[in-house]
């Protein structure tokens, strides 16, 4: 075990990174929020398309709906009604005799 950790070469040195001016650091801070700010904005968008492609479907399927129960209605077997019976205007005077 020992004779192959010989044989793994020595990474090599690492220069330090460069720093960045505070000017630069704050572009690329600006940029990733302006990234960010896209990024939300386009979900909201494509969230207003979702609730408005549904709204759409909803009054679709509620409009055939109604226009089903019309279709119904009409093919519906239809009878004559009887008259209702009709009060006479003036009551016969009871017979008190």
């Amino acid at each position: 075990m020992h004779e192959f950790g010989s044989l793994i070469p020595e990474p090599p040195p690492v220069d330090p990174p460069d720093r960045l001016r505070p000017l630069e650091v704050a572009g690329r801070v600006m940029l990733a929020c302006g990234w960010g700010i896209a990024a939300i904005a386009a979900a909201m968008l494509v969230l207003a398309g979702a609730v408005a492609a549904a709204t759409v479907t909803v009054a679709l399927v509620e409009a055939q709906g109604v226009s089903g129960d019309r279709e119904r209605v009409a093919a519906r077997h239809r009878t004559v009604s009887a008259r209702t019976a009709e009060l006479p205007t003036a009551l016969p005077k009871p017979d008190l005799g």
